[in-house]
């Protein structure tokens, strides 16, 4: 039995031309995700071409919360961090 340690590929969105997410990295730091309309995000998953998931969360069945995955919820949680960071610095 053999594993492979090989890193995991990156992370790249299926709803993105290959030249329209060259331009996001460029400009941007974080996943498009961050800024993805709902509305969006659901009608790209109609056609299989979402494999993130929107701030905002996707609706769930039952009223539930929206799901967001594990990393998603860490990096909301740092960005939060990082903002209560700057804002006591500045209140210094």
């Amino acid at each position: 039995m053999s594993f492979d340690f090989s890193p995991p590929p990156p992370w790249k969105p299926l709803c993105m031309e290959p030249d329209e997410w060259a331009t996001w990295q460029r400009h941007e730091t974080d996943r498009p995700c961050e800024e993805c309309p709902v509305s969006f995000a659901i009608a790209m998953r109609a056609e299989h071409r979402c494999n993130g998931i929107p701030r905002a969360g996707l609706p769930r069945p039952n009223g539930r919360r929206p799901l967001i995955t594990a990393e998603e919820a860490q990096a909301r949680e740092r960005r939060r961090w990082r903002e209560s960071k700057r804002r006591s610095r500045a209140a210094v």
